[in-house]
């Protein structure tokens, strides 16, 4: 039986006023970060806008995005796979702690990216074999999150604020 798997974002809803953020030490906004970033020695980040803390909280400039470490200390307490997490400053607030994630497992290609940009298809199809059954992965050549039904599970039961769950 194959298993369904999920993407998580950010959801910054419009009129939230949600925290967004992005690092002091620039980063290309169009990759997933590595185990090579610099973020893991230059962790400093600041407020770009908003005014509430969420458990989810944006980089403004990019996909990624930072969590609380009520998110974090969850996710380690179910010994999820294939993610790093690393602590980081946020200027003027350092009283709020908030990790970074680096999701070190890789799935992909994506198997079916013509019908998906010609609205044929709705869901993503990639090469099962390639997943490595982690939690956590990201697709080949995308800026996508993926999980698995277990993190799903995990994230509609703690009622985690600012994040949105799609069907992959």
């Amino acid at each position: 039986m194959k298993e369904t798997f999920f993407r998580i974002s950010d959801k910054n809803s419009y009129g939230r006023s949600s925290i967004q953020v992005d690092p002091i030490k620039e980063i290309d906004s169009l990759t997933m970060l590595n185990e090579d970033t610099i973020l893991l020695k230059e962790n400093s980040f600041k407020v770009n806008k908003g005014t509430k803390w969420l458990d989810v909280i944006p980089y403004e400039s990019s996909m990624n995005f930072l969590i609380s470490k009520r998110l974090k200390t969850a996710l380690v307490n179910e010994n999820v796979s294939g993610v790093v997490f690393f602590p980081t400053t946020i200027i003027n607030h350092p009283e709020k702690e908030y990790y970074g994630l680096i999701i070190n497992s890789l799935a992909g290609p994506i198997l079916n990216l013509e019908k998906l940009n010609n609205y044929e298809d709705e869901h993503i199809d990639f090469d099962f074999s390639t997943w490595k059954k982690t939690d956590f992965f990201t697709l080949t050549d995308t800026l996508i999150f993926g999980i698995t039904e277990r993190i799903k599970s995990l994230l509609e039961k703690g009622k985690y604020s600012n994040i949105e769950i799609e069907r992959l």
